[in-house]
């Protein structure tokens, strides 16, 4: 596991523990902002979880295969293109929605409450280090695949076998890291499940 995933993993674990404050207390902004932060982290696993699996699931023996791989291909280089923005979290975002709503009533929420202090401070500053991620173990995964199955899809359909034999050793290889990627996807849908939920009950309360 990288060490940005061990982070969302770390803030799972502290959004649970929260959450079960939560429920019985009227901090709506802070419930708001627990909900806020895990649909940020949630919108750029998903992401990349998207990349690996449009490529992964790609049918190389469609009549159209040539044509939908290009196409793919043009909308990749976009989300490559644009910054990254797409496969990452504002860092800057979510230490104000910290520090505006969570930080005042960290000691209630949380057992350990330097330590939820500590894990939100490296969270709020983690740009570089999901950078470094992105580019040194996301993109290279992924790019080495596209830039090797492109050359038997530019062969034309003698090269579609080639292409799918390539495809299977890309979905042995990028296995470990779609499995991470798809286990933080479930934690942290059901924590915005679970968020968006107290948010309904307290409404209805009111």
């Amino acid at each position: 596991m990288t060490t940005i995933q061990n982070e969302m993993e770390k803030y799972i674990d502290k959004a649970k523990e929260a959450s079960l404050i939560l429920v019985n207390q009227n901090l709506l902004q802070t419930t708001k902002a627990f909900r806020d932060i895990s649909r940020m982290i949630l919108k750029a696993n998903e992401k990349s979880l998207y990349w690996l699996n449009r490529f992964s699931y790609f049918d190389f023996e469609d009549n159209n295969s040539k044509k939908n791989f290009n196409d793919l291909l043009v909308e990749y280089n976009s989300t490559r293109t644009h910054g990254y923005h797409e496969l990452k979290y504002n860092c800057s975002e979510l230490g104000e929605l910290y520090s505006s709503n969570i930080r005042p009533f960290k000691d209630k929420l949380f057992k350990n409450p330097e330590e939820a202090e500590e894990l939100f401070n490296t969270l709020s500053e983690g740009d570089q280090r999901m950078i470094d991620f992105i580019e040194k173990e996301f993109l290279v995964t992924v790019d080495s695949f596209v830039d090797d199955v492109t050359k038997s899809v530019n062969i034309g359909i003698n090269g579609y076998n080639e292409a799918e034999r390539k495809k299977l050793a890309f979905n042995k290889k990028s296995r470990e890291m779609r499995n991470q990627m798809e286990n933080l996807y479930d934690k942290l849908s059901d924590l915005v499940i679970s968020f968006n939920r107290s948010l309904l009950d307290n409404k209805s309360n009111a």
